[in-house]
């Protein structure tokens, strides 16, 4: 964790609380099994993306949150860390009204 803050400038959470249910952790998360920090995932993702609107960009993120239940573990982990990765594909209108595809880039390698 260290390596990654000091020589990548990541952020760290302690997330630790004494209680196991105590929610109040700093994270935002509506339940300890969120792995997703949505707060922080929308803000890059709207700081990444300024020229897809904000319901596309909802859009993207429920498709990233969307349960996999029926995938095996594997299936489920690949296919999150492909939207990662490569960005999560959108439709939305234009200005002009045109349907438009774009990917929702989640990380700085994508733009």
């Amino acid at each position: 964790m260290q390596k990654l803050q000091h020589l990548h400038g990541f952020d760290a959470l302690d997330c630790y609380t004494e209680n196991a249910e105590d929610l109040n952790d700093g994270s935002n998360r509506a339940s300890k099994r969120d792995v997703i920090l949505l707060d922080r995932v929308r803000e890059a993702a709207i700081r990444l993306n300024p020229e897809i609107p904000s319901t596309a960009i909802e859009d993207a993120l429920d498709k990233l949150l969307d349960r996999r239940q029926a995938m095996t573990l594997i299936a489920a982990n690949r296919e999150i860390y492909g939207l990662l990765r490569d960005g999560i594909p959108v439709e939305f209108d234009n200005a002009q009204g045109v349907r438009q595809q774009e990917l929702v880039s989640l990380s700085l390698r994508q733009l």
